[in-house]
Order: structure tokens, then C-alpha cells, then sequence
């Protein structure tokens, strides 16, 4: 029987005597400690004219960007302007139609066991429990452990023998984090991975994957629709529009960050304004002299959603 096995079963009807000797059989020994707490060196992200296009439509265009290693990246802009497929491009997801990407200087493929993502699903497997979950893809050996150390950093070790169906939308959130931490990653990609839970929710999320960040050490790109949580978590603020990097602003507030905080709320407020910016010059411009060419051309941005749509599941 494995550990993961041995774990779901429990071991509650056993003599006291035995529990303890198989605690100390679980508990991780003095390397995998030290290891545990060593913080693992982010990846370096360069990426040089990088293009990407589908069919016809073209989605970047001449993207320049260098990240450092262990910094956190915030990536916004209007729906459909590309930020989710740079992340794509970063996750091997796709490849490049243009330019060249590369992680501390080497090519994407040669760092792809350092890359691990969040979705705005958590994509947990239903049939398995929550440390089946978080153990997916560890060698069997320790994987117990490993799983059971993600899931307390996390703040979920009680909830390791449960099925996905009875946590809640940010419980199963904190277990996809967790399956993403337990490979000790050095790039960590977040899709708007909290787009879908409640205000409250999402602030408790910030303050974890910061904590996490920090503690660990890797390199961090959000992409996220929300301005304020941009600013809340990143180093950097990058604003894709008309297909390239149109803002890349430092965020220099001290750690930890409130909302409420007159330095946050301007800062957010200028980003803000300079991602809306381009949508308040469309809707003050005189009616386009061509009919049809004003009829058609608010659907764009809805066509691209909906490809994406059916191009990735998102």
C-alpha cells in the first residue's frame, strides 16, 4: 500500500503505538527539510520580437519584455488583447509565430519541469481526494509528504482526505495552488486564477500567494483583468494593447499593501486610466464614414473571446 493510500484509508483505528511509529515513518527527514526550505532561484524571462498570431488574426506583435528572476509580473489589458496567450507562449502552451523566448537564456523546452500554471478553474479531479490531487505527477516515494507539506502551506492540511466537490470555490483554488507548489517551481503562471471567486475570497488569495511568493523565491506572472490586484501583488504592471507592451510600470509600494492606502489607490487609479484610455478616445471619435465598418467593429473583441473560447476550453 502507498503512502497516498495509506493516508485516505486513516489510520484512526489503530493502537496508539502504531500511529506514532507510521507518523515517524511519514515525517520527512533532516534533506527533505533543509530542501523544503531552501528557496528555489527564479527563472529569468526574455523574450525578444515575440509574435503570435492564428490564422489571419494577430494576437502580439514585436513583444519585448525582460523579467528578472524572482520578481512578480502583472500582465492586463483589454479582453482579447493577448496577455493569456503570452502566458500560453511561457507555458509551452503554444509556440511563437515570431521572435524568440527564453529562460535564463535557454530555450523553453529545457525548463519546462521548472514551469508549473493556475487557471481561473482549478481543474482538480473529481474521483480523487485532495492529496491525490496535489501528488499528481510526484514520484511515489515521499509524495505523501510532499503533498501534505503544499496542502498545510496553503492552510488545507485538515482537508487532505476530502473529495473536491465539498470545498469551496476558493478551498479547491488553495488546492490547485498547491498542486502547482509541491514541484517547487521556478516560473509560476496565474491565469486570472481568482477571477472567479468573491471579493473577500480574493484578498484572503493575495495575501497567501504573496506570502508563498516570498517565501519561496520563484518568478511570478499574473494575468488578471484587475487592476487593483495588479498592484497589489506585482513589481511590475504591464498593460498589452494593439498587440504590443504599451506600459510597463514599477510598483514600488511597501510589502504588505493595503487598498486602502492613498499611494495604492493612485497608483491604480493612473494604470487604470491609461488601460480605459484608448476605449474613452474610440467613444468620443465622430461615426466612422463607412456604415458597415461601424456596424462590425465592436464585435471584434467579442470574436476573439469567443475563438479562445473554443481554441483552449478557457
Amino acid at each position: 500500500m502507498s503512502e497516498i493510500d495509506a493516508a485516505v484509508l486513516g489510520l484512526g483505528g489503530l493502537p496508539d503505538s502504531v500511529r506514532h511509529f507510521r507518523a515517524q515513518l511519514d515525517a520527512p527527514d533532516a534533506t527533505t527539510t533543509v530542501r523544503a526550505a531552501t528557496r528555489v532561484p527564479g527563472l529569468g524571462v526574455r523574450a525578444r520580437g515575440l509574435g503570435k498570431h492564428f490564422g489571419e488574426r494577430r494576437v502580439l506583435d514585436g513583444i519585448d519584455l525582460a523579467i528578472e528572476p524572482g520578481s512578480f509580473v502583472a500582465v492586463v489589458g483589454r479582453s482579447g488583447c493577448g496577455k493569456s496567450t503570452l502566458l500560453r507562449l511561457l507555458a509551452a502552451l503554444e509556440h511563437a509565430s515570431a521572435g524568440t523566448l527564453a529562460l535564463d537564456g535557454a530555450p523553453i523546452a529545457a525548463q519546462r519541469a521548472d514551469i508549473r500554471i493556475m487557471f481561473q478553474d482549478a481543474r482538480l479531479l473529481p474521483w480523487k481526494r485532495v492529496i491525490h490531487n496535489v501528488a499528481l505527477g510526484l514520484p511515489e516515494a515521499g509524495a505523501f509528504v510532499r503533498a501534505m507539506q503544499a496542502l498545510e502551506q496553503v492552510g488545507l492540511g485538515d482537508r487532505a482526505h476530502d473529495w473536491p466537490a465539498v470545498l469551496s470555490g476558493g478551498q479547491r483554488q488553495r488546492v490547485a495552488l498547491a498542486r502547482a507548489l509541491v514541484h517547487r517551481p521556478r516560473l509560476l503562471l496565474l491565469d486570472e486564477p481568482l477571477g472567479a471567486l468573491d471579493a473577500l475570497t480574493r484578498i484572503e488569495m493575495h495575501r497567501l500567494i504573496e506570502s508563498l511568493w516570498l517565501q519561496h523565491g520563484f518568478t511570478a506572472l499574473l494575468v488578471t483583468h484587475d487592476v487593483s490586484e495588479a498592484v497589489a501583488l506585482a513589481d511590475r504592471v504591464i498593460l498589452i494593447e494593439d498587440h504590443r507592451i504599451a506600459l510597463d510600470q514599477a510598483v514600488t509600494l511597501p510589502r504588505p499593501r493595503s487598498h486602502g492606502d492613498a499611494a495604492f489607490a493612485a497608483l491604480e487609479d493612473q494604470i487604470l486610466k491609461r488601460v480605459l484610455r484608448l476605449h474613452e478616445a474610440a467613444a468620443a471619435a465622430p461615426p466612422a464614414a463607412d456604415a458597415s465598418t461601424a456596424v462590425h467593429a465592436p464585435s471584434g473583441p467579442a470574436a476573439n473571446d469567443a475563438l479562445e473560447v473554443l481554441r483552449y476550453g478557457a
